[in-house]
């Protein structure tokens, strides 16, 4: 109490109490350990003053729109000749108390403006009850006995019909934006004084008077020991301080809404990077599962040179969730997700549904992070997709989730294998017969199904594509170039070649073999990659595979010119090429040119 009055006389703010053992804490008022102790908040020790409400503001937000809100309140100055008036009219009343007040027998200067310290119900009654006395403030309309400054109200009531307000603040401040030239800092309103008359508000001399008095504090007064009636007995007896109602009620100020633990991103810079392969991607984790929390994961991310944000945009690589869907083989599509009861599901659906980002499991990012490499989705990975990214799965799965390129596991095998028997097969076609076939009277419609012996098809007759050895080679060679274009075939170099190896003095006669042991090998080894051997200058052979002849070697110079002149009565020429094309192809890995390798 005497630390409070010294302030007062020495004309601060106030005192804090702080419990010596206590921390300080931003934001906390309750149990803090430090407390905020004002004159203005202990009744008796600031003076109040009493104002005369002259106009209005009105109010926005949810509750005080169209109603007003705040107030402009004034201090009024008696006129020179009221007194002159008063003293010569004969029909004076003797005391003041009795003088009927006129309106025009004062100057009204605005002085401050209030909105708080009124209950909404008050606010309500206090606009019902003037309702209709308000009036537009316009310079025309505007009286000449309320002055202003910069501070106008919106609206002005004449001050005979307006009531009283006690107000009170903490100290007097300087401001030219009211006609006194000074206002109150931190105005609220007491109560609404109904015992006063209008004119017996405040005047401008007693307000200037109260400035100069303590220095432009309102508190005025000291806190006494004995005798203060603000003082109360607690449970054990002691005296305590009367407060406000400030004070006295319990601060029910909500905790600022802030974002969920889960949702919140890590901090970067306390995150040392170990890794490069994820440099230049950026990641959006949604959130994680049991074994990894979604700060586990963005902490990876960050570890190995990538970034996280908390909403995709359109630079994110991928949105990354803990969530499984329950058909983890198949090319995902939105319908995929719709039963997922997770909380987070309806974000989910907004992702899916914009098909703007691919949404992966977890389960990738780990597999990543352990490789130390960014590996390609998997069909197990995938929640849903962008089109983009579902037009490259069709080309690497079928349409029962088997990859073309990657082996297959027993599990996946079993999964692929219980999806076919699940899917049901459809309808027989019924086949086409011509209705010369049947008889006028059971002539069927076009879609009704046949009975075989009904047919006149051999079944048995309908060849096998896959039973011609040139056709199955042409498929397995287009199957290879749709597939796997960028990739070369080792073993598929000579699919679609027919070669004759020159190796026989009698052209197709076996038992004439001449050739050497290591262009034996070479034939063998072009059969290893896939190329057909003829044993005779068919019309189909592609190729012509010789030995280079020396210049005085005539007998090979013969030959070569026996295969010229059988190539020059051909419709269809063969490529007349030496053993090193073979080679060269083999060590390569590819087709090579045969000009470079002709005879």
């Amino acid at each position: 109490i005497n630390e409070l009055n010294l302030a007062i006389e020495e004309r601060q703010e106030g005192i804090v109490v702080k419990d010596p053992w206590s921390v300080y804490k931003p934001n906390v008022r309750e149990n803090g350990g430090w407390y905020k102790i004002k004159p203005d908040y202990t009744i008796g020790l600031n003076d109040e003053i009493d104002c005369l409400i002259v106009g209005g503001y009105f109010g926005t937000g949810r509750l005080r729109a169209g109603m007003l809100s705040h107030f402009l309140c004034c201090a009024v100055v008696k006129q020179s000749n009221t007194e002159a008036k008063n003293a010569d009219d004969e029909n004076a009343a003797t005391s003041s108390s009795q003088c009927k007040a006129d309106v025009r027998d004062f100057l009204y200067y605005s002085f401050c403006k209030i909105g708080s310290g009124y209950t909404h119900k008050e606010l309500l009654d206090f606009n019902n009850r003037f309702a209709n006395k308000w009036k537009p403030w316009s310079k025309k309309t505007a009286p000449s006995y309320i002055l202003c400054t910069y501070e106008k109200p919106d609206v002005w009531i004449e001050p005979s019909d307006s009531c009283i307000v006690q107000v009170k603040a903490t100290e007097f401040m300087a401001s030219d934006k009211y006609k006194c030239g000074f206002t109150l800092r931190f105005p609220r309103l007491e109560k609404f004084r109904e015992d006063k008359a209008w004119h017996e508000c405040v005047t401008y001399q007693e307000l200037i008077d109260l400035r100069e008095k303590n220095s432009g504090k309102l508190a005025s007064r000291f806190m006494e020991h004995e005798g203060n009636e603000d003082f109360d007995l607690n449970d054990d007896g002691q005296r305590t301080i009367t407060m406000t109602r400030k004070l006295q009620t319990k601060s029910r100020q909500q905790a600022k809404p802030t974002v969920d633990s889960r949702f919140r991103g890590i901090d970067q810079q306390a995150v040392k990077q170990t890794g490069h392969f994820l440099s230049n991607l950026q990641f959006c984790i949604m959130e994680g599962n049991a074994k990894h929390t979604k700060a586990d994961l963005e902490k990876l991310i960050y570890e190995n040179g990538g970034t996280c944000v908390q909403n995709a945009i359109p630079k994110t690589h991928c949105v990354i969730t803990g969530i499984q869907t329950k058909h983890p083989r198949k090319i995902p599509s939105y319908f995929d997700v719709l039963h997922l009861d997770n909380p987070s599901s309806i974000r989910l659906r907004t992702l899916i549904k914009n098909k703007l980002y691919d949404i992966v499991h977890i389960a990738w990012l780990t597999r990543c992070i352990e490789h130390k490499e960014l590996l390609p989705y998997s069909l197990s990975d995938l929640i849903s997709c962008t089109d983009k990214t579902r037009e490259a799965l069709k080309l690497l799965y079928d349409e029962y989730g088997d990859a073309y390129y990657a082996p297959t596991n027993e599990e996946e095998l079993r999964e692929i294998f219980n999806k076919m028997s699940s899917i049901p097969s459809p309808p027989a076609s019924a086949p086409s017969i011509p209705s010369k076939k049947l008889p006028a009277n059971k002539k069927r419609r076009l879609n009704e199904l046949v009975p075989l012996s009904q047919t006149t098809i051999n079944i048995e007759k309908i060849p096998n594509p896959l039973d011609d050895r040139d056709q199955l080679r042409t498929f397995i060679s287009e199957f290879e170039n749709g597939y796997f274009p960028d990739e070369s075939s080792e073993y598929g170099l000579f699919r679609l070649f027919y070669i004759y190896f020159d190796q026989y003095w009698t052209i197709g006669d076996e038992t004439t073999q001449f050739i050497d042991s290591n262009h034996k090998l070479i034939i063998l080894q072009s059969q290893l990659h896939g190329a057909r051997i003829a044993h005779s200058v068919t019309s189909d052979v592609t190729h012509v595979v010789c030995i280079k002849p020396a210049k005085d070697d005539k007998k090979l110079n013969d030959r070569l010119t026996l295969f010229k002149q059988i190539n020059r009565d051909r419709s269809t020429k063969f490529h007349l090429i030496s053993y090193d094309w073979i080679k060269a192809c083999i060590e390569n890995r590819r087709a090579m040119k045969e000009l470079p390798f002709a005879l």
